[in-house]
């Protein structure tokens, strides 16, 4: 079997239901990433060139809004901001159980869009 980047999205799913603030913490970091790489992998097959620097996160939500997905674009750049937040803030500003199953929901509309 092939990977693909929605498998992400299921590993972030069992982290979730792991229920400790680690896994939480890394299901955020784990659906962003199934989302943002399912993202630039459909903007290049639409022949979309992306960095493979950090500007790529940039690139790839305006690009996916400059293709007429506007939503989903918003959608990736709050998921990024989560992502941030679960990866580098020491105290979490929101309900890390609320909020990994949001990031894992985002990261489903994201790429059920594509």
């Amino acid at each position: 079997m092939a990977f693909t980047w929605p498998d992400v999205l299921r590993l972030a799913q069992g982290l979730a239901g792991n229920g400790d603030e680690a896994s939480l913490r890394s299901a955020m970091s784990r659906a962003y990433y199934s989302a943002f790489n399912h993202a630039r992998q459909w903007l290049t097959a639409q022949g979309v060139h992306v960095p493979t620097t950090g500007r790529a996160h940039q690139v790839v939500w305006n690009e996916l809004e400059n293709h007429g997905h506007a939503v989903p674009a918003t959608i990736g750049r709050t998921l990024r901001t989560t992502r941030n937040r679960a990866d580098y803030d020491d105290v979490l500003p929101f309900d890390p159980v609320g909020q990994a199953q949001l990031a894992i929901a985002q990261a489903q509309q994201i790429i059920a869009a594509l």
